[in-house]
């Protein structure tokens, strides 16, 4: 059985799987490419000087207390530091603190490389052809390739017959070039799954289209 919204590449069907490796789409198809964000490279950047380096710069310092031979010393000389049981939770609250800050760093450090990675696989051609990042809409299904709206899935595959609605709305989200929250359009389907159940996409990059142009698409396409 064909899987149903966010999906893997291997889940797509194999048409698909080739129009977005080799980027040569259908003629019965309409491709509309995915836009990647400006300031990607110097978001990444940033990232990596305020984010990464001084939380790996903490990791290389912290690393050398696990690796010496006699941690019961170290151990028997904390606990002459903490006398008091507030003392002890105090310290086991400012240590979870850091190593949450710690993660936070790294992962920031993560998605911005990651946004670079995306972008340079997008204009850069593989040893099959170009490879495309976008939204294809035929007769029978609306299948996207995104650079970030689906957390882990990078495809949605959506059947025509399956979609309920589709509507814009706002959506407050973090801009990474900008280091900034703020509010954008985003293009909300609603559509039901094998079990009937309702479930919902929101695509939130461009894709050559404003929000309002892609909904007009998705809402025109799957009403005829």
């Amino acid at each position: 059985m064909q899987k149903i919204g966010s999906v893997i590449f291997s889940d797509l069907p194999q048409p698909y799987q080739d129009q977005f490796l080799t980027g040569k789409t259908n003629n019965e198809t309409k491709f509309y490419p995915f836009q990647p964000a400006e300031g990607t490279v110097f978001s990444a950047v940033v990232s990596l000087l305020f984010y990464g380096i001084p939380a790996v710069g903490v990791l290389f310092y912290l690393i050398p207390y696990y690796l010496i031979p006699n941690r019961e010393s170290l151990a028997e000389r904390i606990r002459e530091v903490v006398s008091t049981p507030w003392q002890g939770a105090a310290l086991a609250l400012l240590f979870s603190v850091g190593i949450s800050v710690l993660v936070w760093m790294l992962w920031q450090t993560w998605l911005a490389w990651r946004n670079v990675r995306i972008q340079r696989k997008i204009k850069r051609p593989n040893p099959q052809g170009e490879e495309i990042f976008g939204i294809l809409v035929d007769a029978e299904n609306l299948v996207i390739r995104h650079g970030d709206s689906f957390g882990e899935f990078e495809y949605a595959f959506i059947p025509r017959e399956s979609i309920i609605q589709s509507f814009t709305s706002s959506m407050r989200v973090r801009h990474e070039a900008e280091k900034v929250a703020r509010f954008i359009d985003v293009v909300r389907i609603r559509f039901a799954n094998h079990d009937k159940i309702t479930e919902e996409i929101v695509i939130k990059e461009e894709f050559s289209l404003t929000a309002a142009e892609l909904h007009q698409v998705i809402n025109d396409w799957y009403q005829v």
